[in-house]
C-alpha cells in the first residue's frame, strides 16, 4: 500500500448518526480483505492507550483507490452513568484520526497554563508515538489557542526538499493547561515522489512570470449603497489568469487538467462526506377578518400609480405585434405576476404563455394507447387529443408602464434539428434584436469573440447563444450583458438584458510597474508541492506557486468588488517587527496567540499610535462575547467613531460585559480616583472596570488621556487576567 491519509470527520459518528457515504470512487471490499489487515490495523491503533472501562468495541472498513481504511470505536456500556468513546482510524499502518468526547467548558476564558514551547513539545511527543516513521518530516507550529475553552491546536506541516507539501501533515488538538491529547487528524501521501526543487525559479523570476500570466485588466463592478439607496460602479483591476503556476517553468501549471485527463482525484481516498436533508416546516398564514380598511399615504400613492400601468391584454397585444418576440397567435396567458423594483420604483409583469402541452406541463394528464403523456392543453373538453396541436410556451418580463421587454424566452420547436447552423447570418439577427430591445443602450454593448467562431468549422444544433458585453469608458462592466438565443430558422427564442444605471468613475491609466510592486508586497508567493491521486492509489506531485483570485483598487491595494481595501488573513502578518522591548509587548504577543489583535499593515503593529472606540470595541467583543458594545452598534455611522480615551475604554469594556445599564445608575458609585467626580458621565463604567481589576490603582485616572494601540491591548490582557 502507498497511501495513508485523512480519516478526519469520518470518525465523528455517535449515537443515532449513521455512517456517511464515501465522497469519491470506492472499490469493492471483500470480507477477506478486511479481515486480512484487521489485526495489523488494530495493532497500530493500540499505540493509543484506550481506557479499560470502554468495554464496547466495533469497527468498519472501506476501500477506495486501493486503500483500506479502518475505523475503530470503543465506548462505555449502554447502562453506564456517563457515556464515553474513543474513535481511532488507521490506514496503511498510520493512525490518521483520533477523537474522544470531551467535556470542555467552552464558556470559561483563560490564558493557557502551558507555554508555547511546552505545547509544541507535547505535540511532538504524540506525533512520535502515533506515527513514529513520520514525526521528523515536518515543522511544528502553534496555529491557535482558544481563549474560551481549553483547546490548543498545533499544526504539523510536511516538508520535502525544503518546501511545504499541501494537504500533508497533521492537526493536533491538546488541552492548553495539561497537554492531554484531545483530537488528532492527519493526511499523508506515502511513498510519493517529489520533483526536484533544484531548478525552481527565484522569487524575482517567478514575479516576472506572474506578470506575463496575470496581465491586469480594468473592469467596473456594480454596487448598491443601501444606506443611501444609490447604485454606483467601482473601478478595479483583475488578473487575466489565476491559479497554479509551475515553479520551474513559470508557465500555467497543468496540475488539474492532468488530473482530469487521468481521472484522478484531489480528495483523500478515506474522506467521507456528511450530508443531511433540510426539513421544511409547514406554516399556515392567518387571515384577518373584515372591517374598515385604512390606507397609508404610501399605499395610496401606489394605488394611484397602478392606474397608469398597461393591462395584461394590452401587453399581450403588443407582444403579438413584436416581430422579434413573435408571440404565437393561439397562445394563452396562463399566469402572470406584477412585481416592483424597490430600487427604481418601476413595476414589471412576469408573464407566462402556453398552447398545447407547452413547457409548463400543468393540469390534468391522460395516457394514450402508446403510453405517451398528454396534457389538458392538447385535449378538447371531452379529453380527446387534438390533432396537430401546437405545443408552445413563452415567458416574458416586461415593463408594466412602457411595455419594454427586459427578458424573454420561448420554446424551440426545432429541438430535434441537427443540420448546419447559419452562425454568421444569425449573428446579424442577434445584433438586430439587441437594437430592437435596447434602442437607447445598445451602443454600449460589444459582440464577444465567441460569437465569431472559426468560419471553417461547421456548427450544428437547433439554436445558438450570442452574448454582448457592456463597456463604459472603454472598460468592461462586470455583470452587464445581453444574451440572445437564435434558432436555426432565425427565430429569437431567448433574450435577456442586464443593464445597470449607475455612477461610473473615470478610467485611469495603469501604472504597471507600480501596480505589480504593490501587488507583490501583498501576495504570498510561497512555492510548495501539491498533487493528486491516480486511480491506482499512487500520487503525482507538482512544484507550484498559487495565485488566488484578487482585485486591486485605483491605489493598487487588494480590495473587494466595491474597491474597498482589504487585508485577507492569508496576507496578514502577526509577527510584528516593531514591538520588541515595548512595554506592552507581552500583552500584544500573548493576545495574538488567541486571535485577538488590531488591524495592521506591512508587519507593523504601531503600538504607540492611537485608535478609535470602534476598533477597541471589536477586540473587546472578541474576549467577552456577551453583548455588542455601543461603539460597534453605532459604527455604521463612521462619523461617530471617537478617538479612544481611558474613559471611553471603560465605557466600551463595561458595555461589552453587558453592564451598561448598571453603570448608568445614579448615586451609587464612589469615585476611586481623585480626578473623577462622582457626577462624572462615566463614573459607573470607571468604577466597575476598576473593581474588576482592569485599571490599576493610583491617585489619578486621567479620563481624557488618549490611549495607544499597545495600551488598549494591555487593557484587554488585564481584563482576562483579572477573570483568572
Amino acid at each position: 500500500m502507498r497511501i495513508a491519509s485523512l480519516a478526519a470527520v469520518c470518525a465523528i459518528f455517535t449515537g443515532t448518526v449513521s455512517m456517511p457515504a464515501i465522497k469519491i470512487h470506492a472499490d469493492t471490499i471483500t470480507s477477506a480483505e478486511a479481515k486480512s489487515g484487521l489485526k495489523d490495523a488494530l495493532a497500530a491503533a493500540k499505540r493509543i492507550s484506550v481506557p479499560e472501562h470502554l468495554t464496547e468495541f466495533g469497527y468498519t472498513a472501506h476501500k477506495a483507490y486501493s486503500t483500506i481504511c479502518y475505523v475503530f470505536t470503543w465506548t462505555t456500556p449502554s447502562n453506564a452513568e456517563k457515556y464515553e468513546e474513543y474513535i481511532i482510524s488507521v490506514s496503511d499502518g498510520n493512525i490518521v484520526y483520533f477523537y474522544k468526547n470531551n467535556d470542555e467548558k467552552k464558556d470559561v476564558r483563560s490564558f493557557a497554563k502551558l507555554s508555547e514551547a511546552e505545547l509544541l513539545s507535547k505535540a511532538k511527543e504524540y506525533m512520535k508515538k502515533l506515527n513514529p516513521d513520520l514525526y521528523r518530516k515536518g515543522v511544528y507550529s502553534i496555529s491557535g489557542i482558544k481563549l474560551f475553552g481549553s483547546n490548543a491546536q498545533v499544526e504539523f506541516q510536511r516538508k520535502e526538499n525544503g518546501f511545504e507539501v499541501n494537504r500533508n501533515g497533521a492537526r493536533i488538538e491538546l488541552d492548553k493547561n495539561t497537554g492531554e491529547l484531545l483530537e488528532y487528524e492527519m493526511s499523508w501521501w506515502n511513498d510519493a515522489e517529489f520533483k526536484s526543487a533544484e531548478k525552481a525559479l527565484s522569487q524575482e523570476k517567478l514575479k516576472e512570470s506572474i506578470k506575463k500570466l496575470c496581465k491586469l485588466t480594468p473592469v467596473y463592478y456594480i454596487n448598491n449603497d443601501y444606506s443611501t439607496g444609490k447604485v454606483y460602479a467601482s473601478y478595479v483591476y483583475t488578473p487575466e489568469y489565476t491559479g497554479e503556476v509551475d515553479a520551474v517553468t513559470g508557465k500555467a501549471s497543468s496540475i488539474w487538467s492532468d488530473m482530469a485527463a487521468e481521472k484522478g482525484t484531489a480528495h483523500s481516498p478515506t474522506d467521507y462526506d456528511f450530508s443531511g436533508n433540510d426539513r421544511l416546516e409547514d406554516t399556515e398564514a392567518g387571515v384577518d377578518g373584515g372591517g374598515t380598511v385604512n390606507y397609508t399615504e404610501a399605499e395610496l400613492k401606489e394605488i394611484e400609480k397602478e392606474k397608469s400601468l398597461l393591462s395584461t391584454d394590452k401587453i399581450t397585444a403588443m407582444l403579438k405585434k413584436d416581430k422579434y418576440v413573435d408571440l404565437y397567435e393561439k397562445a394563452e396567458l396562463k399566469e402572470y405576476k406584477l412585481v416592483k423594483n424597490n430600487d427604481t420604483g418601476e413595476y414589471f409583469y412576469k408573464l407566462s404563455y402556453t398552447s398545447g402541452n407547452g413547457n409548463l406541463m400543468k393540469g390534468l394528464w391522460l395516457v394514450d394507447e402508446q403510453e405517451d403523456v398528454v396534457y389538458e392543453e392538447s385535449c378538447d373538453e371531452n379529453g380527446n387529443v387534438i390533432a396537430n396541436a401546437t405545443n408552445y410556451s413563452a415567458y416574458v418580463f416586461v415593463n408594466a408602464l412602457t411595455g419594454k421587454v427586459e427578458d424573454y424566452s420561448r420554446s424551440c420547436e426545432d429541438s430535434s434539428y441537427s443540420g448546419s447552423y447559419p452562425t454568421a447570418e444569425n449573428l446579424k439577427i442577434a445584433k438586430s434584436a439587441l437594437k430592437h430591445f435596447c434602442p437607447d443602450t445598445c451602443g454600449e454593448f460589444k459582440s464577444i469573440a465567441a460569437n465569431n467562431p472559426d468560419p471553417k468549422a461547421e456548427e450544428t444544433g437547433a439554436f445558438r447563444m450570442y452574448e454582448f458585453q457592456r463597456y463604459k469608458n472603454g472598460v468592461k462592466v462586470i455583470g452587464d450583458t445581453v444574451t440572445v438565443n437564435i434558432s436555426a430558422k432565425g427565430e429569437v427564442t431567448y433574450f435577456n438584458c442586464n443593464y445597470t444605471d449607475a455612477e461610473f468613475p473615470e478610467a485611469q491609466k495603469l501604472d504597471e510597474e507600480k501596480a505589480y510592486e504593490s501587488l507583490f508586497r501583498q501576495l504570498d508567493l510561497s512555492v510548495y508541492y501539491d498533487g493528486w491521486y491516480k486511480p491506482d492509489g499512487t500520487v503525482k506531485s507538482y512544484l507550484v506557486c498559487k495565485i488566488d483570485s484578487f482585485k486591486l483598487n485605483k491605489d493598487y491595494k487588494l480590495c473587494n468588488s466595491k474597491g474597498t481595501a482589504v487585508t485577507p488573513a492569508i496576507y496578514r502578518s502577526t509577527d510584528y517587527s516593531d514591538i520588541d522591548g515595548h512595554k506592552n509587548e507581552a500583552a500584544i504577543r500573548t493576545l495574538v496567540k488567541y486571535g485577538v489583535t488590531l488591524e495592521c499593515e506591512n508587519g507593523r503593529f504601531d503600538p504607540d499610535s492611537t485608535l478609535t472606540d470602534v476598533e477597541f470595541a471589536e477586540i473587546a467583543h472578541q474576549v467577552t462575547k456577551i453583548t455588542r458594545p455601543y461603539a460597534i452598534k453605532d459604527s455604521a455611522a463612521k462619523s461617530k467613531a471617537l478617538t479612544l480615551t481611558k474613559a471611553l475604554a471603560a465605557k466600551v469594556l463595561v458595555s461589552a460585559m453587558g453592564l451598561e445599564e448598571a453603570a448608568k445608575l445614579k448615586g451609587i458609585y464612589k469615585s476611586p480616583y481623585s480626578d473623577v467626580k462622582e457626577n462624572d458621565e462615566y463614573i459607573g463604567c470607571i468604577s466597575i472596570a476598576k473593581a474588576m481589576g482592569i485599571f490599576k490603582s493610583g491617585g489619578k485616572f486621567e479620563p481624557d488621556r488618549k490611549l495607544t494601540r499597545g495600551e488598549a491591548m494591555q487593557l484587554i490582557y488585564d481584563y482576562i487576567t483579572a477573570l483568572s
